[in-house]
């Protein structure tokens, strides 16, 4: 029996504002203009039921990224990796993503990672491990 619960994801591609050709997405308005992220989806058509989706910028934020270098976030491992959150799209596109300590964003011909996250059934216990690589959580 599975353990892992399907969730509600986000892909937010409410347009915050316009210039020119280029769209930059709800994201940018929300972190970057706004500072004020959400976990709310503005679009009922961007949400997803999946068994598993990427972190969100706005969700990086929460947990303790930003554009200054923090390298004792809850999420922080020193990786370079995208967010499921746009930035832009024009001539180019961009992508939130984490750049080591600092949440950025680049464009998408940039080699990086991805993190990708699970919801956890109620009543699921963690039954050994520590969540590193070589002693991963083990759940009953």
């Amino acid at each position: 029996m599975t353990k892992i619960e399907t969730t509600t994801y986000c892909n937010d591609r409410s347009v915050a504002s316009t210039n020119g050709s280029r769209i930059y997405y709800g994201a940018y308005g929300r972190l970057i203009t706004n500072k004020a992220p959400s976990l709310n989806c503005p679009n009922v058509g961007d949400s997803y039921s999946l068994k598993a989706g990427f972190l969100t910028a706005d969700e990086i934020v929460y947990a303790g990224g930003s554009a200054s270098f923090n390298y004792s976030f809850y999420l922080y491992n020193s990786a370079d990796y995208w967010s499921g959150s746009p930035v832009s799209f024009g001539s180019y596109s961009s992508v939130f993503a984490m750049n080591g300590s600092s949440l950025d964003y680049a464009g998408i011909t940039i080699n990086k990672g991805v993190r990708s996250v699970v919801s956890i059934k109620p009543g699921t216990t963690v039954t050994s491990g520590d969540g590193t690589p070589t002693n991963p959580y083990i759940v009953s």
